[in-house]
């Protein structure tokens, strides 16, 4: 496993946070095509943000919704799971349509890549858009799409084994170890997002994001924390590089500078 200590010299500059959603219950967020900000309750209501207030745009038929995400052309996506089914489906006609139903043993999330291709964790495992195994071997992974066709994974980890930022393409649950870097101790990723060559974490247990570079070499080592940003829920990442999360009470946005 990997680390990096040291002064920080790829640290973002990242503006004070702004509250752009007053909100509690939040489990997921996304931002469509036209730089709109989504935020999901578990109770499967999916709201839209606005220079007013939230509007509802979708109610999937869940009580136990995970995760959400937009597709290019702004279709929304909802995974949720029910009698220990996971399904993902699309919001069309103000009414989900299910077109993925997976063995789900636990959380799960979805996340579309650079090539409009829709990933999905579920339990122990990654899949594609038809159910097919990309790896497995993990304990609750949350993922962010990489450069090309790459899946970066922030694994939670049972008693104490070691949280770890890793490759999720990579099959071999050994190698994958080797070239991954450990979180610190009882991190509890809740979610994981890319900013140029850098990853952010979201730790829900203490609240923090935490920071790891991409080198050349594919390997993402850890650099430390964003000083203060906070984040429990969720985190994504803006197309201008502002930095979006989702706390206990709010939805926070940390702007570029």
């Amino acid at each position: 496993m990997t680390g990096c200590a040291g002064r920080d010299r790829y640290a973002p500059t990242l503006s004070a946070a702004e509250v752009i959603g007053r909100v509690q219950g939040v489990v997921s967020l996304a931002i469509g095509p036209d730089k709109t900000v989504y935020y999901a309750l578990a109770s499967g209501e999916v709201y839209a943000l606005g220079d007013d207030r939230p509007a509802l745009i979708a109610t999937f038929p869940t009580a136990a919704l995970d995760s959400i995400a937009i597709s290019s052309d702004g279709i929304l996506h909802g995974a949720y799971r029910d009698a220990g089914r996971l399904t993902v489906a699309t919001w069309v006609d103000r009414a989900a349509r299910g077109f993925l139903h997976l063995r789900a043993n636990g959380p799960a999330q979805i996340a579309y890549n650079k090539n409009g291709d829709l990933l999905v964790a579920v339990g122990d495992r990654l899949a594609d858009a038809q159910g097919h195994v990309i790896s497995n071997g993990w304990h609750s992974p949350r993922i962010a799409a990489g450069r090309d066709n790459r899946i970066w994974v922030a694994d939670d980890a049972p008693g104490t084994e070691k949280e770890l930022v890793a490759r999720g393409r990579e099959k071999d649950g050994a190698k994958r170890r080797r070239f991954a870097s450990a979180l610190p101790p009882h991190t509890d990723p809740s979610g994981i997002a890319l900013r140029k060559d850098e990853l952010l974490v979201c730790g829900r247990r203490l609240g923090r994001v935490y920071r790891l570079h991409i080198g050349l070499d594919d390997v993402a080592r850890r650099r430390g924390t964003l000083a203060g940003l906070k984040c429990t829920n969720a985190i994504v990442v803006a197309p201008d590089g502002a930095v979006i999360t989702a706390t206990d009470n709010a939805i926070l946005r940390y702007g570029a500078r």
